[in-house]
């Protein structure tokens, strides 16, 4: 069951690349996970995730970011989700 839209809990484009990067190494959430997470379909959640490496990609290049071990992980992970799931 989904929850009514009162009971949503609001996230943002880092919980979603959050999510995404914790998950990459084990192939990825389920639909279930997904939909108990932030209340999505995949489809929906893959678009969002994609939207937000764009984002993501986008303020990285404005900020001339170091490129921190951490970074440099969660960059690649981020990049190969977008290249697997873009349309």
């Amino acid at each position: 069951m989904i929850p009514a839209a009162e009971d949503r809990r609001t996230y943002t484009s880092d919980d979603i690349l959050d999510f995404a990067i914790l998950w990459a190494p084990i192939g990825g959430p389920s639909a279930e996970q997904i939909r108990v997470k932030f209340s999505l379909a995949v489809e929906e959640y893959r678009r969002r995730l994609c939207d937000a490496v764009r984002s993501h990609r986008r303020t990285r290049a404005e900020k001339g970011s170091r490129a921190l071990p951490d970074r440099v992980y969660a960059t690649s992970v981020l990049e190969n989700l977008l290249s697997e799931y873009a349309t």
